[in-house]
């Protein structure tokens, strides 16, 4: 059943998924960690995150291990939509369940952030990669430049190339332009 939502997911083909997922415990068949993180890897690409973050709380009352790939598909998918709460509430059940985020899903979440107007938001996550262990690129830094348009915070934009600058990241013409 792994492998046909799997291949479902490479096919782009969530509702099918979805109904392979549905029909397992009628067939005596338990879905797993590994069942979930496929269907939310392909709902994620179909930007259906309330079904990814729903099947989250499933997880935790069936005992399932959620994983970073489950968490990291429901991120991206909230992100998607520029839903910021939704965004932040996941980021925060990484940290219950001690995982560590991908690059990927901290610059989706900043990104989300910046979308919905909510600079400081996007500050407090990009700032929590490092913690996570991780290095902002060039993506991760464009998003949180973006997250300052339309407000008054001029100077920090030029913190942020300051900070490009001492990690030896050289801003490049997509930078500049978004600062």
């Amino acid at each position: 059943h792994n492998s046909a939502i799997s291949a479902c997911a490479k096919a782009g083909c969530w509702c099918v998924a979805l109904g392979i997922l549905g029909t397992m415990p009628s067939l005596k068949v338990q879905p797993d960690h590994v069942s979930y993180g496929a269907c939310m890897t392909v709902v994620d690409k179909a930007g259906k995150w309330q079904i990814a973050s729903n099947w989250l709380g499933d997880m935790g009352g069936l005992g399932l291990k959620r994983d970073l790939v489950c968490i990291s598909s429901a991120v991206n998918a909230a992100a998607t939509s520029s839903d910021w709460l939704v965004v932040l509430r996941l980021l925060g059940s990484t940290r219950e369940n001690k995982l560590k985020l991908d690059i990927i899903s901290y610059t989706a979440a900043t990104g989300a952030c910046n979308e919905a107007g909510q600079w400081q938001q996007a500050l407090t996550v990009w700032t929590d990669m490092p913690r996570s262990g991780l290095r902002g690129d060039s993506t991760s830094f464009i998003g949180l430049l973006g997250a300052w348009e339309g407000s008054n915070q001029w100077q920090l934009p030029l913190n942020v190339l300051d900070v490009m600058r001492m990690t030896n990241l050289l801003p490049d013409v997509a930078i500049y332009s978004s600062s």
